[in-house]
């Protein structure tokens, strides 16, 4: 007897089923129906496109400031090796006037002058360190 009502209701789920399917192809046929149903994919695809071009646009602006980024560290990394060797050649330069001067060698390390341009250079030179594996970190990301 359950075996009876289950195939009934089977059959009544087919024949719902038929029904939907017939009126679905009947609904595939009318124009109407086939020009919203293109109009539907249309739009679509134009929403898939602006999403391609405003992806692409942020991966070149990423890209871009990377760039910017990378100029400017290059830039002040070579300011500070210039400022670096001008702090050298100002010390040498110091060095050989107070030798001129006939001054100890320990006069000389003493010398205020002497002392302001070697920590100008031991600065600049610890700040280049500090800036050159940012520069290359920034490459590689």
């Amino acid at each position: 007897m359950f075996g009876a009502l289950f195939r009934w209701f089977k059959a009544v789920g087919y024949l719902l089923t038929g029904r939907i399917d017939s009126a679905r192809r009947t609904l595939d046929t009318n124009p109407h129906v086939v020009r919203a149903k293109f109009d539907d994919i249309i739009r679509e695809k134009t929403d898939r496109i602006h999403q391609y071009k405003q992806a692409v646009a942020g991966l070149i602006a990423q890209q871009e400031n990377k760039l910017g980024k990378i100029k400017g560290l290059t830039e002040d990394v070579g300011k500070l090796e210039s400022l670096k060797a001008g702090a050298l050649a100002k010390a040498k330069q110091r060095v050989k006037e107070l030798q001129a001067a006939g001054k100890s060698k320990d006069d000389i390390q003493q010398d205020e002058e002497y002392m302001k341009c070697l920590a100008a250079y031991n600065d600049f030179s610890s700040t280049l360190a500090e800036n050159k594996p940012e520069s290359t970190s920034s490459n590689t990301t």
